[in-house]
């Protein structure tokens, strides 16, 4: 028993201090993009935010034309984004945020 004890309280200091390097991602970032087509979302838009530990792609739709993203508001950087736009030929007309910050957030 006390060989399983020692492993499992290491794996649990591990996990407990890995969590605390990353910035939570507090705020939705929405993003209004006048020339967004699907396959954009679909290819290029998609496999770039998986790519970028500090930012998480939410949800997009050419309907409304806009990308939301979830990041941490210290931490971002606009001129980040437009190079990641640029990169795909998008240009972004707007930038909305949207704070997710709740009781629990602010206790921890």
């Amino acid at each position: 028993m006390k060989y399983l004890f020692i492993p499992i309280l290491f794996v649990s200091f591990f996990l407990l201090v890995s969590n605390k390097d990353k910035p939570p991602k507090n705020t939705n970032l929405i993003l209004k993009i006048s020339n967004l087509k699907e396959e954009d979302i679909q290819k290029n838009l998609i496999n770039e935010f998986k790519r970028k530990s500090d930012i998480d792609f939410i949800d997009g739709s050419v309907l409304t034309k806009t990308v939301v993203l979830k990041v941490n508001e210290r931490s971002f950087n606009k001129s980040d984004i437009e190079k990641y736009m640029q990169r795909w030929g998008l240009d972004v007309d707007e930038y909305v945020f949207s704070n997710n910050i709740s009781i629990s957030d602010i206790e921890n």
